[in-house]
């Protein structure tokens, strides 16, 4: 899973096709209903690159103790049948290494989504009420780690409560395999009971069709606040049910949004800009960086430098 600043947006560095289905800008999306998807994602690619510096003279000058960096690679791929996507496949140097297999009821909702490995499998269970989720639940070893009930105003997703959280020996939500709050960087920080005096829950604000607040907060105390700003083009994952199931499950709430976010602040004080490439009034490229700065105990300063770039694929149809 990836944290509400990662809205981790992909497209190919190989010539992008457009797709004739484009019914994402009268979609009411938002979480909510069963609408139709707009492009549909083939591939996915990553680059990445890490670079470690320190400091001995407060940052006048920087020398390079580290680096690391990859070129473009499949992460993802995509498999569709109609609208609804049966299985998504997880990529490294070039080998599978795990899936997630959709599940769907009678009403053509995604009831399920399991994700299997040689070494272990997770799964995720929706409850739907008419067309909307209503709930949701993570198992992690057949065991019921998590359990989550979502709020709306119309169609948009307004308050995720937190209903159930496995409080056993692995207190920190870092130390899961699943968690719906990994998406967080509050998660990274909660060394202590996950449930203190009550569950925790998030609230999601709206501007347009545009999340542009989340708090996460846990006993009334506020432990996690993030606000975004978003460009005017066409977020892939805007659609139908099978795509806010997806969202949920793997790729951070920020994509319930019919635009990408262009500029994230979040309490911790971190802040991430991104930038796109666009195709048909949707992205083909997007890229980022972020930087974590500090001091360590002798007084000498540190700063790694993390850059992302995601490319894109599209499915053609006729």
């Amino acid at each position: 899973m990836r944290k509400i600043c990662f809205p981790v947006l992909a497209l190919c560095m190989a010539i992008l096709v457009s797709c004739s289905k484009d019914s994402n800008s009268s979609s009411n999306g938002g979480g909510g209903g069963n609408t139709t998807v707009g492009k549909k994602i083939s591939e996915i690619y990553e680059a990445y690159s890490n670079i470690e510096e320190e400091s001995t003279d407060y940052g006048q000058t920087w020398s390079q103790t580290y680096s690391y960096s990859y070129d473009s690679e499949l992460d993802e791929a995509w498999n569709w049948n109609g609208d609804k996507i049966t299985s998504i496949d997880y990529y490294h140097e070039s080998e599978i290494y795990g899936s997630d297999v959709f599940t769907y009821d009678s009403g053509g909702n995604v009831s399920k989504i399991t994700y299997s490995s040689s070494d272990y499998s997770d799964y995720i269970k929706f409850t739907y009420s008419g067309s909307k989720i209503s709930k949701f639940e993570i198992y992690v070893d057949a065991i019921l780690y998590e359990a989550w009930e979502l709020s709306y105003s119309g169609n948009k997703i307004i308050r995720i409560n937190c209903i159930y959280l496995l409080d056993d020996t692995k207190a920190k939500i870092s130390d899961r395999r699943k968690s719906f709050l990994k998406n967080f960087h509050y998660a990274e920080n909660s060394g202590t009971s996950l449930q203190k005096d009550g569950l925790p829950y998030m609230t999601l604000t709206w501007t347009g069709n545009n999340i542009t607040q989340i708090r996460v907060v846990r006993s009334d105390e506020e432990e996690y606040a993030g606000t975004y700003s978003y460009d005017s083009k066409q977020n892939p994952y805007y659609g139908g049910n099978v795509l806010t199931a997806e969202v949920i499950w793997n790729a951070g709430i920020t994509k319930l949004s019919q635009n990408n976010v262009t500029y994230c602040y979040d309490s911790n004080g971190d802040t991430e800009n991104y930038s796109y490439n666009y195709y048909d009034n949707y992205p083909m490229q997007e890229s980022y960086s972020y930087v974590y700065t500090g001091t360590y105990y002798d007084g000498t300063m540190y700063r790694d430098t993390y850059t992302y770039r995601y490319d894109y694929t599209y499915l053609t149809e006729n």
